[in-house]
């Protein structure tokens, strides 16, 4: 399913976002540890400093255990609805887009999915980003021989962390990742994207569609532009 949204910045300017899932089986997920975490150590800073990410993240044939099927949910901000200076001034290289994508997207994740955890009580839960549990800076794991998390039951991790390579995954499902280049006009990629994963050992009987329409519908942040149910359970 995809949902088209009205969002904004919290300073009144509108943009139009795509939400989406798509369900796969866990046997299907395509993942390969050692590629992601030798990814992450050459180009992550959170590699080795924070607990949701390798090399202290679980493999995912490890969290995925006992689990038949995942439920990947995504939020697609495209190039048209970036600001306009961004498009215009800072053109090239993905330091803007990123900067504005981490600070705006996170709070549709948090209103839009997280929810969805308390509703489908999923057996795991894969986030879109590093652990954010105990804030910019607190996380045990900065701290040198440090391996043991202060809040076990809400530490999180992402999908890439566990090895699961996403870019493989979504683009089976119909949509690749893009990665900003350094001297590359933004406008070669087509949009910026937060995906977060629900593990279930059995998918819950319930009308995954109708669950997240209404949910977009109910929060006074958002209204919805367009629906397309584009798969079926």
């Amino acid at each position: 399913m995809l949902i088209r949204i009205d969002a904004n910045d919290g300073k009144g300017r509108p943009y139009v976002l795509e939400i989406g899932y798509f369900i796969d089986k866990v046997a299907n997920v395509p993942h390969d540890r050692a590629r992601t975490e030798k990814t992450c150590m050459a180009n992550c800073k959170n590699f080795g400093h924070n607990g949701g990410c390798p090399p202290f993240a679980p493999r995912f044939d490890q969290i995925s255990k006992g689990c038949d099927d995942i439920l990947v949910w995504y939020v697609k901000l495209p190039y048209e609805q970036l600001p306009v200076n961004i498009r215009t001034e800072h053109n090239i290289g993905g330091f803007f887009v990123s900067s504005f994508a981490q600070a705006f997207l996170p709070p549709v994740v948090k209103r839009l999915c997280l929810p969805l955890k308390e509703l489908w009580k999923p057996d795991r839960y894969l986030a879109e980003s590093a652990c954010k549990t105990c804030g910019q800076g607190k996380c045990a794991f900065k701290e040198e021989g440090c391996t043991t998390c202060k809040v076990p039951s809400q530490r999180t991790f992402s999908l890439e962390s566990t090895g699961i390579l996403v870019g493989d995954l979504t683009e089976k499902h119909g949509f690749p990742l893009y990665w900003y280049k350094s001297k590359v006009d933004i406008a070669e990629v087509p949009y910026t994207c937060k995906v977060c994963g629900l593990l279930f050992k059995k998918l819950p009987d319930v009308d995954f569609e109708a669950t997240m329409t209404k949910l977009v519908s109910d929060n006074k942040h958002y209204s919805i532009v367009e629906r397309k149910p584009i798969m079926k359970k």
